[in-house]
């Protein structure tokens, strides 16, 4: 029974020592909160239009020979071709910067701009005119990007270059973000 007591004599000290009889053991609190805001990131946007034009250019003394419909066109040694595609790219983003470059995707031209046809080079030879340009959010491209597709005059009586149909696959205008 003494222990009894001790116990509950204990136990009542602790409850007055921790704030009494019905008190309550809850702290204050308060919040209050501001937005962060929103980000937004910038994009890279480019295109090549498909709405082309080609002309033919002659040798000296040929004569003009103007705009063509390069599916009805027949190339011969010494004529150009030069097709006109218009392409853009445009950034948008502070402090984005861009190097947008041009190229031919192609089974049948080699890196030097060779047209091959049935496993052998031919006096053709196809360029895209203009160098790779640097572009930032204030400056983009918006301008026709000039393909040249040239057979040599200098051709021998080379029967490897007759009938030749070599699909010239496609531009490709590619913009790669600066580090």
């Amino acid at each position: 029974m003494k222990n009894i007591k001790k116990t509950i004599a204990t136990a009542l000290v602790g409850a007055a020592l921790l704030g009494g009889v019905g008190a309550t053991y809850a702290n204050w609190q308060v919040s209050d909160s501001a937005p962060i805001g929103t980000i937004k990131t910038g994009n890279m946007t480019v295109g090549v239009d498909d709405a082309r034009t080609w002309s033919a250019i002659s040798m000296p003394g040929w004569g003009q020979l103007g705009a063509i419909d390069l599916a009805d066109y027949y190339l011969v040694p010494g004529i150009m071709l030069r097709g006109s595609f218009p392409v853009s790219a445009d950034l948008v983003g502070q402090h984005l910067t861009a190097t947008a470059s041009f190229g031919l995707d192609s089974m049948t031209v080699a890196e030097d701009g060779v047209v091959w046809y049935n496993n052998k080079p031919t006096n053709i030879s196809v360029r895209v005119l203009g160098p790779d340009v640097q572009l930032s959010d204030t400056v983009g491209i918006d301008r026709d990007l000039l393909v040249e597709v040239e057979f040599a005059r200098t051709a021998t009586n080379n029967s490897d270059d007759m009938d030749v149909v070599a699909n010239l696959g496609s531009l490709t205008l590619t913009v790669t973000q600066n580090r």
